[in-house]
């Protein structure tokens, strides 16, 4: 089968973004939906790319527009399905055995009576070395792949990952707080889980930008 050029590729991703398709991950999903039928009809049809890209468009254009909403919906599935999966990868593992012991000391030692007396302040700090994290995230990616305006990389599941984490911060410290009145190692295997938790999601977040902006580069 015939193969879409560098320049084929880069005219569909523009063509995507003056047709209102602002968010890199779904704008990439459907350029590889676009371009699997368009070599599928130049080879069947033996048109040349603008011919068999024209005329793929002109049938399915607003059928493909309209259905942005079914691949948000299979990216989101894919972001939880990778949120999942990091809990168990290797890395991870390694990671957490490294953090149950600094979060245990420090959990006994410094932070158990900040727990107790403040809830609120508590998973405000969470949040906050969250964003921080993933605030030095987008500024490292920004000058690895020299991204000059967030117009045309925005991701469409940014607002599911700060939704996401802001239930989970505020359901562990919640269960924290509630177990902390019947067993210490319980209160203390769920801060040890917070701390994992605020890892894999910067984790996630960060695989999950690479994925898509090293497309932008492909282009």
């Amino acid at each position: 089968m015939e193969k879409l050029t560098k320049e084929d590729i880069q005219f569909i991703d523009n063509y995507l973004i003056k047709s209102g398709v602002i968010y890199i991950d779904i704008r990439t999903e459907m350029l590889d939906h676009i371009a699997t039928a368009v070599e599928a009809r130049m080879q069947s049809e033996n048109d040349c790319f603008y011919d068999a890209f024209k005329a793929y468009m002109i049938e399915n254009k607003k059928s493909l527009l309209d259905s942005q909403s079914i691949f948000v919906k299979q990216v989101r599935k894919n972001l939880f399905s990778d949120f999942i999966k990091l809990f168990y990868y290797k890395n991870s593992l390694f990671v957490l055995l490294l953090i149950i012991p600094l979060a245990t000391y420090s959990y006994n030692t410094i932070l158990k009576p900040y727990f107790e007396e403040y809830l609120v302040e508590v998973v405000a700090a969470y949040w906050f070395l969250f964003m921080v994290l993933i605030a030095i995230q987008r500024i490292y990616l920004k000058f690895k792949f020299q991204i000059k305006t967030q117009k045309e990389n925005k991701l469409s599941t940014v607002s599911s990952v700060v939704i996401v984490a802001n239930f989970m911060f505020y359901g562990l410290v919640i269960i924290q707080k509630l177990i902390m009145k019947f067993n210490n190692m319980y209160s203390t295997v769920a801060f040890i889980m917070s701390i994992y938790a605020i890892y894999n999601l910067t984790q996630l977040f960060y695989t999950y930008q690479l994925k898509y902006l090293k497309t932008t580069e492909l282009c």
